[in-house]
């Protein structure tokens, strides 16, 4: 019951009430609409906001760093659509083929030079945004050698003519060089804060048992994730390259067709893949490779027993988020797939947790990789005995390798 707190209670009002208008009464549909639900805030004058080119638009900074312009348009297009320029209507659409196949054919050629020709317009105009947003500078950085279409290589186009600008960066022992700067450098010593003088205020002297009052007050919890704790190694660069965005974009997509598996008796897993790829907003290549191996984890004689309801009286969770306090931590999470096992009376017995893992692993370092995941379960376990009101034995932890499709049972 604090400022923050009457805030964020408010905001929920205010997120049930435009659920309300859309009419749906359904309590499914809510949670999820509230956990997708985002709240927009302006950051604070003194604060850094980082966000897109496109949510720049119309913005104004005081300084604005573009680390990000080696991308490059891929020229792929998976759906053409021809127009009569004069007429305004369709032609045709079709679902275009390779390119080496476009290339050779000359409509189909013209209508991948007029995409590539809009992209390349939009990407300069999107550019153009990024470059006009500071009010007093603009920082790019680039790499020494940058792809040929990219808006790093045209920047260092216009603003080196001569290639023979460029310094040799072999040669370089600086890790970076400014390949070119107008303007002042030390503009910020001539820039005024701000701030606004705050007027002195006089506090009141505190009691002397201040600090023995405050040892009662409520404790701090210490925030656990535990499917963020897996130790894994690797250079930072690779976090901002295409491959790593699509090694996420699986892992999160291949976790979606196996939530909409109740049992793999009764699953219809064309219609699944069907649904959701008309729903995913991934690439298609990624889109391939993800159907592709939810039909081999499903057609597999050693995932597919896992998947199936057992006897008796059973409870299924799908994607069942938690959140738990245990030992003045706050545990956040989420299962992906747990069978809870009942007596006659309906109060649960056992359970079973299978957690679904699509890493780029070598079949030899499965064993290793199963053993960076068993702190995250022993969590897992811990959380799901607490909120079952199990013992911890009574809980067994599996792990399906999605590609290797093998099970692992800790």
């Amino acid at each position: 019951d604090d400022l923050f707190g009457r805030k964020r209670l408010n905001d929920l009002g205010t997120a049930a009430a435009a659920f309300d208008v859309t009419g749906s009464r359904d309590c499914g549909a809510f949670l999820h609409y509230m956990e997708d639900h985002e709240i927009e805030e302006s950051g604070t004058a003194d604060s850094i906001s980082v966000m897109t080119i496109h949510k720049s638009k119309g913005l104004t900074f005081d300084v604005v760093i573009l680390p990000d312009l080696e991308r490059t348009f891929s020229g792929k297009i998976d759906f053409a659509v021809s127009r009569d320029q004069l007429a305004g209507g369709t032609e045709w659409a079709l679902k275009m083929p390779r390119k080496t196949v476009v290339e050779i054919d000359p409509e189909l050629a013209e209508v991948r030079h007029r995409h590539l020709a809009e992209q390349q317009i939009e990407d300069l105009c999107v550019f153009y945004v990024a470059v006009t947003r500071a009010r007093y500078a603009t920082y790019v950085t680039v790499s020494p050698e940058s792809t040929p279409s990219s808006s790093a290589q045209l920047i260092k186009r216009q603003l080196l003519r001569d290639p023979a600008e460029l310094p040799d960066f072999d040669a370089l022992d600086e890790k970076f060089r400014i390949l070119y700067e107008t303007g002042e450098r030390e503009w910020y010593r001539t820039i005024k804060s701000h701030r606004k003088a705050e007027p002195e205020q006089k506090h009141a002297e505190l009691p002397h048992d201040y600090a023995d009052r405050q040892s009662q007050g409520r404790e701090r919890l210490i925030l656990i994730k535990p499917a963020q704790q897996e130790m894994i190694a690797q250079s930072a660069s690779k976090l901002f390259e295409l491959e790593a965005r699509d090694i996420v974009d699986f892992g999160s997509e291949i976790h979606k067709l196996f939530e909409q598996v109740e049992w793999v008796e009764n699953a219809d897993i064309e219609a699944i893949i069907s649904d959701w790829a008309l729903s995913t907003a991934v690439n298609s290549e990624v889109k391939q490779h993800v159907a592709k191996q939810f039909k081999e984890c499903m057609a597999s004689d050693v995932v597919r027993p896992h998947l199936a309801r057992p006897k008796g009286e059973v409870d299924l969770w799908r994607e069942k988020r938690f959140e738990i306090i245990q030992h003045g931590r706050l545990i956040s999470g989420a299962f992906d797939r747990v069978t809870i096992f009942k007596d006659k009376s309906g109060e649960p017995t056992e359970a079973k947790i299978l957690d679904f893992k699509s890493s780029t692993i070598a079949d030899r370092d499965i064993d290793d990789k199963v053993m960076n995941y068993e702190p995250q379960m022993a969590e897992y376990r811990k959380a799901l005995s607490a909120i079952l009101d199990i013992e911890e034995n009574d809980i067994t932890i599996s792990l399906l390798f999605t590609r290797q499709q093998e099970v692992r049972e800790l």
